[in-house]
């Protein structure tokens, strides 16, 4: 996802106005509930788009950019929501009858994949070692844990094909 041992020296190209927008939306970081987060989280989004930056440069600042300046404490406020509306994504999709269809799903490929029976805690265990790496990108859970824009769990499917190969390989490399 990004290399965290990096520190960014400057931010990229027309960023400043960006995160000039993003300084001014009320609570930032401190959002009281998930309606909250998702309100932010989309503010964040259209000032993006507004401003032609990338949410691969807002991924970049929030792990990188550590220069002690004004920039420095609306990255850290932007983190803390991303970190806070991830979790408790995640902990909604394992809520939901998507997440139960989704690992009926792989516990069926993974059988398959492996040519004999593969225990649901093993599934499960593999899955979220899976997601562990979008838990700390601005996306989130984007390639497996659908969102609508109101932040409801619209799906849950592994469908990218590095992450269906990582979690088979965790399958086959179970003790």
């Amino acid at each position: 996802m990004s290399d965290n041992n990096m520190s960014m020296k400057r931010l990229p190209q027309n960023f400043r106005p960006v995160i000039n927008k993003i300084s001014k939306i009320p609570g930032l970081g401190d959002e009281k509930d998930y309606k909250d987060m998702v309100s932010s989280y989309n503010q964040i989004n259209n000032i993006l788009e507004e401003e032609g930056g990338e949410y691969y440069d807002i991924n970049n600042v929030i792990h990188q950019y550590r220069i002690q300046n004004d920039v420095l404490p609306v990255v850290m406020r932007i983190r803390k929501l991303m970190k806070h509306r991830n979790k408790t994504v995640y902990q909604m999709a394992t809520k939901t009858e998507h997440w139960t269809q989704c690992l009926k799903r792989l516990k069926k490929i993974a059988i398959k994949d492996t040519g004999k029976y593969v225990h649901t805690k093993v599934v499960v265990e593999a899955f979220i070692k899976t997601l562990k790496p979008y838990a700390d990108h601005w996306m989130g859970f984007w390639t497996t844990i659908n969102t609508d824009h109101d932040g409801n769990i619209v799906d849950v499917e592994l469908f990218d094909a590095e992450d269906l190969r990582n979690f088979l390989d965790l399958i086959h490399n179970q003790k």
